[in-house]
């Protein structure tokens, strides 16, 4: 009996095996439906895909398996189109939708598709998904896609789409769960009808040109009660916060950040429960911070910066347990801050500076044990630093200035072993300067001590902070001498502002090889910089120039702003250089450059342009600086030198040779007009430009966010040529760059201005500049 029951087994799994291979033939030898191959070979033919393997495969041979990015049903007929990332170029007009009545899927996601979107695509009745997402396409979004009633996810987001939103879209997307429409040049308001969709859980509307209030529906309506995630950042919106939108106890990404919002935060906010991400910030929103805010329980970013909030902050903010990142800054806030709110042990960004909290820091600061960056400068606190603060470990930035603190500085700062800034300037602090801080080994931006009432000696183990830029300890009552230590370590640094001026110091001033204030003669503000004797048009004015024992220095008017580096750093100075101010900085340098190249005899190549040695006036007017590296070109010498310069900068080609021309300071040109424009130092940027992602990035995205995206067609304009110029100066190829004499006539002439808007000027666009 065993012997038949196996005797049947194996005869049921032959058969079983022999009929799924069967099935597998049929599924791989299954005929693509005549009309649509002849629909999609038709569009292929339109289209420059010569880089994609997908469509390379779309030939004459029937099986639709082996067309690549097409997905068949067992009839043949065509359900799923998925061609992303595949560098197409073309339009859809050729391409035949009512041929392909059962696609359920189209996906033509990050290409380089234009032209306008055809409105026969709204025959596609049972099209479920629709991705054409990061590509080029204008116009104005077809009517006929409102035919699309089956659509469940629509995606145009990073194109060139512009008009208004047609209410009659949306009046039959009832089971739309998701739209995305962000980074176009959508104009007009929102529709009423939009914002009813039952079903949508994901709304992303961002970075528009969209106007007037968010529609606000009847509270029995199902009004988006079943979002997660609203985008609505970086468009015009103006109006109120709609109450109506406050009841979706399901959302939890709300981006309204970078409009005219008015009107104070309804206290409905707290009906948010699952809220996560909240950002607020650079609006015209006024009056208290709710109490309610203090129910967001799985709050994790609170973003409620530059707008006019006035008022205590509320001690129920401290219910928010999971915080990680807390900006207020940039509003009217009065009042202590709240005990409660230092309860937060997951808090790792706390920005409450430029408002008017008072009182002193909480010794509770100390719970604070995951605070990588803290900022309460410009408010009126008061008392002593408390010693609790010393608990901070994971600190990387500690910014405190401009307040009324008074007594000594901690010495338990020193034990800050990740800190990259610490700024307590601009207060009252006494005492003398804690050698501790000499073990900040990992300061690379600020120090600034300056504008308190410290005294004694400048402590020699400040000779151990090799990677700090800028050095700040004006305006005290600091005596003695520099100590030999830090006069010959810092030889080796590469500071860029240092000032000492303002206090009782004698003795030589160091060879710091950079820029800072002197601290001898009269009380004028003056730069140092130590080099050959020499004067240079359109540079650092020269004062005067001292001897002081065998050191030559030059001494110029001091630069007040202090490097471009540094305003680049700082998110109010960065803001209040706009980009008129930024557009100059480039023509000054390279201005500059230009005269010493061509213009001095013999000619000087500066070896170090980088955004350090770049300084700026008060009036954001930009000089070059530092000739500690700066050579003579010499006709008759092979030019080899030792690699100097900063890294980041250095052209790419002395990595390999010793042989120094002007072409390297054209390519550092390249990279600080580049960080100018994007705000932080391009090399990631640089590094991609020969990758795909280049091809599809947008020139607005290339732009410092920090500052409201240009509008006025002359300011976009320079903008472009300044980028433009830019790529052209950092290729890898000496003999490709430009000379910056030409580049410096071409920012005056502006001979080749672009006449596109802002959201349609693309990267690639500016590449391949033509000298």
């Amino acid at each position: 009996m065993g012997t038949v029951i196996r005797v049947m087994m194996g005869m049921f799994l032959v058969l079983l095996s022999f009929s799924f291979n069967l099935a597998n033939v049929a599924k791989t030898s299954q005929e693509l439906l005549p009309a649509e191959r002849e629909a999609l070979l038709r569009w292929k033919a339109t289209l420059n895909s010569s880089e994609s393997r997908y469509v390379s495969s779309w030939n004459t041979t029937s099986s639709c398996y082996t067309w690549d990015g097409i997905t068949c049903n067992d009839e043949g007929s065509v359900i799923d189109i998925d061609l992303s990332y595949q560098y197409l170029s073309g339009t859809l007009n050729h391409l035949n939708f009512s041929s392909l009545p059962n696609l359920c899927i189209l996906n033509l996601g990050v290409n380089n598709l234009t032209g306008t979107i055809p409105r026969e695509i709204g025959t596609l009745s049972k099209l479920t998904q629709l991705d054409l997402s990061r590509n080029s396409f204008s116009g104005e979004l077809p009517v006929s896609l409102g035919n699309l009633t089956s659509l469940i996810e629509l995606d145009i987001s990073y194109n060139k789409i512009s008009g208004t939103l047609d209410p009659c879209l949306f009046l039959n997307w009832t089971k739309l769960q998701v739209l995305r429409l962000p980074n176009n040049r959508i104009s007009g308001s929102i529709p009423l009808e939009l914002m009813n969709l039952e079903n949508l859980y994901t709304l992303d509307l961002g970075f528009n040109n969209l106007t007037g209030s968010i529609p606000s529906t009847q509270q029995q309506q199902r009004h988006l009660i079943d979002l997660t995630s609203l985008s609505l950042q970086f468009n015009h919106i103006t109006g109120p916060i709609p109450v109506s939108l406050l009841r979706s106890t399901k959302l939890q990404f709300l981006y309204m950040h970078s409009n005219h919002i008015n009107g104070s935060i309804p206290p409905q906010i707290g009906n948010l429960i699952s809220l996560v991400e909240l950002k607020l910030s650079d609006n015209k929103l006024s009056g208290q911070l709710p109490p309610e805010i203090g129910r967001l329980s799985s709050l994790e970013f609170l973003e409620i910066s530059h707008n006019k909030l006035n008022g205590p902050i509320p001690r129920q903010l401290g219910d928010c347990s999971n915080l990680v990142s807390l900006r207020l800054n940039g509003n009217d806030l009065t009042g202590p801050i709240p005990v409660s709110l230092l309860r937060s042990t997951k808090l790792q960004f706390l920005y409450m500076h430029s408002n008017h909290i008072n009182g002193s820091i909480p010794p509770q600061i100390g719970n604070l044990i995951s605070l990588v960056r803290l900022n309460l400068t410009d408010n009126k606190l008061s008392g002593q630093l408390p010693m609790e603060i010393g608990r901070l470990s994971s600190l990387s930035s500690l910014e405190l200035s401009h307040n009324k603190l008074s007594g000594p500085i901690p010495e338990l700062l020193g034990n800050f072993g990740n800190l990259g800034t610490l700024r307590l300037d601009r207060n009252d602090l006494n005492g003398s300067i804690p050698y501790q801080l000499g073990n900040l080994v990992y300061l690379a931006d600020y120090l600034d001590l300056s504008e308190n009432s410290l005294t004694g000696v400048i402590p020699w183990q400040l000779g151990y902070l090799v990677q700090l830029t800028d050095l700040n300890l004006s305006h005290n009552n600091l005596s003695g001498t520099i100590d030999p230590f830090i006069r010959n370590i810092a030889k080796k640094l590469p500071y860029r502002n240092i000032d000492f001026s303002h206090n009782k110091l004698e003795g030589p001033i160091p060879n710091f090889t950079s820029t800072g204030q002197t601290y001898l003669g009269s009380n004028k503000d003056l730069c140092v910089d130590f080099c050959e004797p020499c004067s240079y048009y359109g540079l650092p004015h020269c004062h005067s120039n001292a001897k002081i024992r065998k050191c030559m220095f030059l001494v110029y008017e001091y630069m007040e702003r202090g490097s471009l580096f540094c305003v680049l750093s700082n998110e109010a100075d960065a803001v209040e250089l706009d980009w008129n101010k930024r557009v100059n900085v480039v023509k000054g340098v390279a201005h500059a450059l230009s005269y010493m190249h061509n213009d001095c005899s013999p000619p000087i190549i500066h070896r170090d342009i980088s955004s350090n040695n770049v300084l700026l006036n008060s009036e954001m007017e930009a000089c070059v600086s530092d000739f500690g590296t700066a050579r003579l070109l010499d006709p008759d010498s092979s030019n080899q030198t030792l690699r100097v310069g900063t890294y980041g900068y250095i052209a790419p080609e002395l990595a390999y040779t010793m042989v120094v021309t002007e072409k390297c300071d054209v390519y550092s040109f390249g990279v600080v007009a580049l960080e100018t424009i994007m705000g932080k130092h391009p090399g990631d940027f640089i590094t991609s430009l020969s990758s795909p992602a280049a091809r599809t990035m947008m020139f607005k995205d290339l732009l410092d966010q920090r500052l409201s995206p240009p509008v006025d067609l002359k300011m976009i304009q320079d903008l472009a040529l300044v980028v433009q110029l830019a790529l052209a100066c950092v290729q890898s190829r000496p003999q490709h760059r430009p000379t910056i004499q030409h580049v410096s006539q071409i920012l005056v002439s502006r001979v080749q201005p672009f006449h596109q808007t802002l959201e349609e000027i693309q990267v690639h666009q500016l590449m391949g500049y033509s000298m």
